[in-house]
C-alpha cells in the first residue's frame, strides 16, 4: 500500500534533521543510512529521513523492568485507538485528542526506562527527550486539526509501514497509515499521527509526529 495523503503529505517534513536525530536517540537507531543524497527514493525517506549518509548504530535496550507502571487509556486494538482519534478529530476537541497519546508521566515512568536512550552511557534524560518530542507532537496535531478537523472520516483499516520493535514491557509500531472513507464515500489513505505503542495486545498513540 502506498499512502496518498496525510496532514503534511505522506512524508511530513516535520522536524527535518533534528527530528530524525531525535528519533534516533529515542529508539536507539535510525536504520541503515547508506544512500547518497542523489538517491532519494521513497525507501530511503522511509528508513532514514533527511540525514543523508549519517549512520546510527543500533543499541540494545536495557533489561526490561517488570515493575514499570502500566500505561493508561489503552484501546483494545489499533483500530479502536484510531477510531477514538477520528472521533476527536471530527469534534475538533484538541484536549480529547491529546489525551489519546502518551502523557509526560507515562513517558517518564513507563516508556523511557525501557528505551535504549535510558542506558547510563547515553547520558540522555527523559526530560530532554520529552522536551524534544512534545512540541513537535503538539504542532503536528495542530496541523492535522486545521486540515481535517470537523470532517467525518470512517476507518477502513490500520496498517504499519515501519518497523515493530519490542522493548519488553511494550512494542512500538512505526509509520501508522489509516485507510479511510470520507463523507462522500471516497476512499483515502492518510498518516494523521505517528507511531503506536502496544502493551498486552492493547494500543495507544505514541505521539502525533508523523514519523
Amino acid at each position: 500500500m502506498t499512502p496518498s495523503g496525510s496532514a503534511g503529505g505522506v512524508r511530513g517534513s516535520g522536524g527535518g534533521a533534528g527530528l530524525a536525530l531525535g528519533f534516533a536517540l529515542l529508539f536507539g537507531c535510525a536504520g541503515a543510512l547508506e544512500r547518497t543524497p542523489s538517491d532519494q527514493d521513497t525507501a530511503r525517506e522511509r528508513r532514514t529521513g533527511p540525514l543523508g549518509s549519517l549512520r546510527f548504530t543500533a543499541a540494545a535496550a536495557p533489561d526490561p523492568d517488570p515493575h514499570l507502571p502500566e500505561l493508561g487509556g489503552l484501546s483494545p486494538s489499533a483500530e479502536a485507538a484510531a477510531r477514538a482519534f477520528l472521533g476527536g478529530l471530527e469534534t475538533g476537541d484538541a484536549s480529547a485528542l491529546e489525551g489519546l497519546a502518551l502523557s509526560e508521566a507515562e513517558f517518564r515512568h513507563s516508556v523511557y526506562p525501557a528505551l535504549p536512550a535510558s542506558r547510563p552511557e547515553r547520558n540522555t534524560s527523559a526530560r530532554f527527550l520529552w522536551e524534544l518530542m512534545e512540541p513537535r507532537s503538539r504542532n503536528s496535531l495542530a496541523t492535522t486539526l486545521r486540515r481535517y478537523g470537523g470532517r467525518r472520516l470512517a476507518l477502513v483499516s490500520v496498517d504499519f509501514l515501519g518497523q515493530v520493535t519490542d522493548y519488553g514491557p511494550f512494542r512500538v509500531h512505526r509509520e501508522t497509515v489509516l485507510t479511510l472513507r470520507d463523507e462522500d464515500g471516497e476512499r483515502m489513505v492518510a498518516r494523521l499521527f505517528g507511531s503506536m505503542v502496544e502493551q498486552d495486545g492493547r494500543f495507544k498513540i505514541y505521539s502525533f509526529v508523523v514519523d
